[in-house]
């Protein structure tokens, strides 16, 4: 069967623009590192690098359905707090207090690809792909999931988990242009962490 094989990094710089990403790579002894590089320019994190965006295995889930992506995305995690800030007469600056953590914001940025026939060829950077095989099945899922108008369950990232993130908002979806890859859809996707809270009635 006639494949194809693409770098992972030269689509996210097609797409995105030469954007910024780690790419996990698994070490002997079981040790994860996050490379960051762009072009020749690399430096080695021991940790995955707050407020930048980070490739992570991402899958979702929704009523016993479940999305998993073939090629793992790439994650920007934002998060704030909300300050109360009380002007003071006669005192240089404010007094501030911290009223609560605001919902992360979750970007992710990945690219659908069928399941099948699918070949990691490089330490997670290029895969191996049939041409012919359009990812209809992962693009119907991804709509299914944007269109619920309901929270998604993360069943598994190992980046959202830090954050005790277990359920993740849709807000808004797009796919770029990728010229010469009709087998690869990219997508860009702005969700928001959500919560279950019981409510008490009196």
């Amino acid at each position: 069967m006639a494949s194809v094989k693409f770098d992972i990094r030269k689509l996210y710089g097609e797409v995105w623009g030469g954007l910024v990403f780690p790419e996990l790579l698994r070490r002997a002894g079981g040790v994860q590192d996050f490379l960051f590089g762009k072009g020749n320019n690399t430096q080695i994190a021991q940790t995955n690098a707050l407020g930048k965006p980070v490739q992570s295995e991402l899958t979702l889930a929704l009523e016993g359905e479940e999305l998993c992506f073939v090629v793992p995305p790439v994650l920007t995690l934002q998060g704030s707090i909300n300050v109360v800030e009380t002007a003071v007469a006669g005192l240089n600056g404010s007094i501030k207090e911290i009223a609560s953590v605001n919902d992360y914001s979750v970007n992710i940025k990945g690219f659908l690809v069928s399941n099948e026939f699918t070949e990691v060829v490089q330490d997670g950077l290029q895969y191996r792909l049939n041409p012919n095989d359009f990812p209809e099945k992962q693009l119907r899922q991804l709509r299914r999931f944007f269109e619920a108008k309901k929270a998604v369950n993360v069943k598994e990232s190992r980046l959202l988990s830090f954050f005790n993130i277990k359920k993740l908002l849709f807000k808004s979806i797009n796919f770029p242009e990728l010229e010469g890859y009709a087998y690869i859809i990219p997508f860009e996707a702005e969700t928001v962490s959500d919560s279950e809270y019981t409510l008490i009635i009196e």
